[in-house]
């Protein structure tokens, strides 16, 4: 099990080197020794989706969810390949597991809120973003998603002030603040 550890924080420097078929590899050999080890099973799951092999990706991420049901970025990760090949209804069952299991996980909740507008459930996403915000005021991926909340009914100043606090707070590019480009 130690040679399996070692394979894996292995692959971890070869992907932080940017060698990433070095460390598909060195998780590959990682789970030969150690066919259950849970980093090593979401790292190539996240290698396959990176690669749009949205089979052997969910294949990975199940294998993690079944090993752990409460791993977060397994769940989240799933839900967001379910999202991207079947629609958003699908993905949501995934993120309303996350959120059951870490009420308080920024992550799960931002997916749970963005899935739940996404299938037109526009109220119960505006108080997910809420219960973001309460936790952490300046989130932005909450002030993005309530932003786009009130742009797509056409409440521009609140819109605005929501994007305009996001861009205050977060200067820098962030994933959340990629549809601010489309404005």
């Amino acid at each position: 099990a130690e040679n399996a550890s070692c394979w894996q924080s292995l692959g971890n420097c070869q992907l932080a080197l940017e060698q990433k078929h070095e460390a598909e590899i060195s998780w590959r050999k990682a789970l030969s020794i150690e066919p259950n080890l849970l980093a090593a099973n979401l790292n190539l799951g996240n290698c396959y989706f990176e690669r749009k092999d949205f089979t052997h990706a969910e294949n990975y991420y199940k294998k993690v969810i079944g090993l752990m049901p409460a791993h977060l970025d397994a769940l989240n990760n799933l839900g967001l390949l379910i999202a991207e090949r079947d629609g958003w209804q699908a993905a949501l069952v995934l993120f309303e597991q996350a959120v059951k299991h870490a009420p308080e996980h920024l992550v799960s909740l931002c997916h749970y809120a963005n899935a739940l507008f996404q299938v037109g459930q526009v109220n119960a996403s505006r108080q997910a973003y809420a219960n973001v915000l309460a936790i952490d005021s300046h989130n932005a991926e909450a002030l993005v998603g309530l932003g786009n909340i009130h742009l797509a009914g056409n409440e521009y100043p609140q819109a605005q002030n929501y994007f305009e606090t996001a861009l205050t707070h977060h200067p820098q590019p962030a994933h959340g603040l990629n549809n601010l480009r489309r404005l």
